[in-house]
């Protein structure tokens, strides 16, 4: 499969199962928010690797959890095998990112 690509990224396949956000009343967002302790997640260097999506989504989980430490190559390696694409660095879905936990 031929997919045109953007600075590495690949658009989501279409899912009958996702939902659209819709916003029902307006919204009053505060000026600070930090819940999260998203100030304690440390900033991953991928370097030449198109990882995004396994660095993305391994932090993410570390941060709601607020415990553990995930492989981000291993997450990354595993949707690479879900696409069928481990023999290339050709980025992944972060939808089999997160299947791949």
């Amino acid at each position: 499969m031929n997919t045109p690509r953007r600075f590495g990224w690949i658009p989501q396949q279409v899912d009958t199962r996702d939902k659209k956000f819709s916003l029902t009343a307006p919204a009053v967002l505060p000026k600070v928010v930090d819940p999260l302790g998203i100030h304690t997640a440390f900033i991953k260097d991928q370097g030449n690797l198109g990882a995004c999506t396994g660095h993305a989504s391994t932090t993410a989980l570390e941060i709601v959890l607020g415990k553990g430490h995930y492989s981000r190559l291993m997450a990354y390696y595993e949707a690479r095998s879900i696409e069928d694409t481990v023999h290339q660095d050709v980025g992944a879905q972060i939808r089999d990112v997160i299947k791949s936990f």
